[in-house]
Order: C-alpha cells, then sequence, then structure tokens
C-alpha cells in the first residue's frame, strides 16, 4: 500500500516495513526541514497524515488561526472533515 506520492515508498519495498518505520523518517525529514525554517507541508496543506505532527512543529498561534480561518469558513464543518485546512 502506498500512502501517497509524497511518501516515495520504493518500488518493490514491502510495505508493513515502510509504514513501520514512518514516524521515524518522518521525525527526521521534519526536523531538518524545521532547522531551515521550513514547512512540513505546502500547496496541499495539513491532511490526516499530518496531523498529529502539526503541534509538533507550528506555533500554538498560528494553529488557533488556521482553526479560526477553517471555522470561519467552514463553519458547519462540512468540507474536507478531518482535515486541518
Amino acid at each position: 500500500m502506498r500512502i501517497g506520492s509524497a511518501c516515495s515508498q520504493p518500488i518493490g519495498a514491502d510495505s508493513a516495513q515502510f509504514l513501520a518505520r514512518w514516524g521515524e523518517i518522518n521525525d527526521a525529514v521534519n526536523k531538518i526541514v524545521l532547522k531551515y525554517n521550513g514547512s512540513i507541508s505546502a500547496e496541499h496543506g495539513i491532511g490526516k497524515l499530518k496531523r498529529d505532527s502539526l503541534p509538533k512543529v507550528k506555533d500554538p498561534v498560528a494553529l488557533e488561526l488556521m482553526r479560526g480561518l477553517k471555522r470561519m469558513l467552514d463553519p458547519n464543518g462540512i468540507l474536507n472533515p478531518g482535515k486541518v485546512l
């Protein structure tokens, strides 16, 4: 099972082994990205895979701003349920 093209599971790799190290690899990549003031996500936003990582890498004020914008634009929570924004 491939999570998505962004995660780049090698062709022919064992999915269970790849997914077992997903968190470890993701944390290592995020650490490097943040060291250079990058972002863990770009034009695709934060989905289900990165939702739990967001509080570890974003300022609480930025998080609340994102949540506020989502509430303002989607007060009934019907657009992209489970996504941050």
